[in-house]
């Protein structure tokens, strides 16, 4: 069977190209042209994956993906023309997976949804919970608690941690990083690394007073755990 993909973009005519080719691709896609049409498509069918356009007519893209995040553990996929950094940050971290800069290349579109299907896939036979110090962290639903509190992470903060978990020890660069969280060639700056980074850090301190994750100069970040 197909994999099922809700486009949910307003320029009707960019998305009759989207859709085309995507078929093409043997995707099946169905079209939403506002928010409110999507939410209702996703309440009425299952679908593998969301595209998602930040410029809709009816509800801004950031405050959708947060309702659809919320909802449904779907992959997201923003598509849109806002370029600068702080739209990329704030997109991952209101629970998108992907994000992509029109005008995009359609292979590379293709190249990043067959990506994170993929992942969303190994995603469901990985190991579920770490437990480390005084920590239990769950990298399904992302919350990370430590002596009867908790915090919940977005997705990238959850991936980060996980990576770290798993190099435990060594250097990661912010290269590396990148390379695992986003997937090889993405077009990142390394101050997004740096950005979620930061944002992690701060919900560990509402946990702890412990700092785990150590600042390589010059290189990027590693995990100290006590033993």
């Amino acid at each position: 069977m197909p994999k099922k993909l809700l486009f949910i973009e307003d320029e009707e005519e960019f998305a009759e190209i989207v859709t085309s080719y995507l078929k093409g691709s043997e995707f099946g896609v169905k079209c939403a042209f506002s928010g409110k049409e999507g939410l209702e498509e996703l309440q009425k069918n299952s679908y593998d994956l969301i595209i998602l356009d930040l410029g809709l007519p009816d509800i801004d893209g950031l405050k959708l993906c947060t309702i659809i995040r919320k909802r449904w553990s779907i992959p997201i996929l923003i598509l849109s023309a806002k370029d600068g950094i702080k739209d990329k940050v704030v997109g991952f971290d209101v629970g998108a997976d992907d994000y992509l800069v029109k005008p995009a290349s359609l292979r590379e579109l293709v190249m990043r949804i067959n990506r994170l299907l993929d992942r969303n896939l190994q995603d469901k036979f990985r190991s579920s919970v770490f437990q480390f110090n005084d920590f239990e962290f769950n990298t399904i639903t992302g919350q990370l608690k430590s002596k009867g509190k908790s915090v919940m992470l977005t997705k990238k903060e959850k991936a980060i941690l996980e990576y770290l978990l798993i190099k435990k020890g060594q250097v990661l660069t912010r290269l590396e990083i990148m390379d695992h969280v986003w997937g090889e060639g993405i077009d990142l700056f390394s101050n997004t690394v740096n950005a979620i980074v930061s944002s992690l850090r701060k919900k560990i301190r509402q946990l702890s007073k412990k700092d785990f994750i150590k600042s390589v100069h010059g290189l990027g970040y590693k995990l100290e755990l006590e033993e």
